[in-house]
């Protein structure tokens, strides 16, 4: 989730939101965050220590671990589960559940859900989820990080449409007010190697972009106009 995070900092950076902006930073493990967290010393010293893991967020961990945990359990233990698997054709498409889901919603606004229900349908005529992670920050934002893998088609074409299908989808999930940053990868295999693409976009590009009638063309001119810059100008 580091891109989203960069992204969603420099933003902060731009509206001069300084303290939020080394908050984020120093959850990135990036040269890029380290520079940036450099020069904000130089224009706005940090004048209280880092804040503390707040019991909040660890509480939230905790109860969604034990709903995945009661999840998997119910699963496991259905019969007609057991069933479907058995009697699954050989070279049947893989389930467009995704593997690795991470959540962080400590205002329980139910965000990070509702874009992965939403996302799940984009993405299950296409392949499947294999990685999400999503987090409502403190200002009530939601950063997203998406990984995808193709089944059914081994076009790059394909991975840009379902990429900007997934911005689209995000943006129709959030309002200005709670929209931050989503990381979308979609891979696919290309003879014998694996090909990977990927995009990110900040809630700053959202409003200026109409998204309901934007082709793919449009949303990636406009985020190779202001994402993934490694700048804090502009």
């Amino acid at each position: 989730m580091s891109k989203a995070k960069l992204e969603y900092a420099r933003e902060l950076i731009q509206e001069k939101r300084y303290a939020e902006a080394r908050d984020v930073l120093g959850q990135v493990h990036h040269p890029t965050a380290a520079k940036w967290l450099k020069r904000l010393e130089d224009i706005a010293p940090a004048t209280t220590a880092p804040r503390k893991q707040s019991k909040t967020r660890v509480g939230c961990w905790i109860g969604v671990l034990a709903v995945l945990i009661l999840g998997a359990i119910a699963i496991l233990t259905d019969p007609r589960a057991r069933s479907d698997n058995q009697s699954s054709p050989a070279g049947s498409p893989i389930s467009s559940e995704p593997t690795v889901v991470e959540i962080n919603d400590p205002y329980a606004t139910g965000l990070p859900e509702t874009f992965l229900s939403a996302a799940s349908q984009s993405v299950a005529q296409h392949g499947y989820i294999n990685w999400y992670e999503a987090e409502i920050n403190r200002d009530r934002r939601l950063i997203v990080s998406v990984e995808v893998t193709l089944t059914n088609s081994q076009q790059r074409s394909t991975a840009l449409h379902l990429i900007a299908d997934l911005l689209k989808q995000y943006a129709a999930s959030t309002t200005e007010q709670n929209a931050g940053s989503i990381e979308a990868l979609v891979s696919w295999q290309g003879g014998a190697i694996t090909c990977t693409d990927n995009a990110g976009i900040g809630y700053m590009v959202m409003r200026a972009i109409h998204w309901e009638t934007a082709d793919p063309e449009t949303i990636f001119r406009a985020i190779d106009q202001n994402v993934y810059a490694d700048s804090l100008d502009g």
